[in-house]
């Protein structure tokens, strides 16, 4: 797939930022770009994940204790006849 860049901009926003630039233009040119960055980043990066639960039971839970009461208050007094 053609694609138009200006390689000589990239260049040399890479010479000026102390990075390099790299193109693939096919799959064996991609394999090479990935060993040689692979060559190049030897640095260990420290990654922390912090992940926020929040508990979503409390309101069914409470709402199927009222209902647990409101049943054993119904057979203790409304239905203790019935049985």
């Amino acid at each position: 797939m053609p694609v138009e860049i200006d390689e000589a901009i990239l260049k040399e926003i890479s010479g000026k930022t102390g990075g390099r630039y790299f193109r693939a233009t096919d799959n064996n040119k991609l394999v090479q770009v990935y060993a040689e960055i692979d060559k190049l980043e030897k640095s260990k990066i420290d990654v922390r994940q912090f992940t926020r639960r929040e508990e979503k039971f409390l309101l069914p839970s409470i709402i199927a204790f009222v209902m647990l009461s409101l049943q054993i208050l119904a057979q203790v007094t409304i239905y203790k006849n019935i049985t």
